[in-house]
């Protein structure tokens, strides 16, 4: 019986052991990702990729109407609407939140305005 327990035993420490080792595989925290360009340093890939695009991007999106530059085009797509009012914006009847991404306004109308 008492080794049939440490048998078991021997088991869940492996399994708890084999899990932190993935997490520590997906966290490391000597893991970095510096920039080329600036030098920052990110922890994780994405986050390293989405810096790039936003800072150091050499493709410029420019508005038609004015002198804005974007480095991606859903911020020139942001800039137009709530900028120069073109395409659609959400508002808020009951408190004049805005906003041109239809899952943020559901949110805001679900969290501040369904208790009413």
């Amino acid at each position: 019986d008492d080794s049939d327990d440490e048998k078991h035993e021997s088991k869940v420490q492996q399994r708890r052991l084999t899990f932190v080792s993935v997490d520590q595989q997906m966290w490391r925290k000597d893991q970095v990702w510096p920039c080329e360009t600036c030098g920052k340093v990110y922890a994780r890939k994405f986050i390293l990729k989405n810096h790039v695009k936003e800072k150091h991007n050499f493709e410029k999106f420019k508005c038609s109407k004015c002198d804005f530059e974007s480095s991606t085009p859903q911020n020139l797509r942001k800039h137009r609407v709530l900028i120069h009012n073109t395409g659609k914006k959400l508002i808020c009847k009951e408190c004049n939140y805005f906003t041109i991404v239809s899952a943020r306004f559901k949110k805001q109308k679900l969290m501040h305005h369904s208790l009413k």
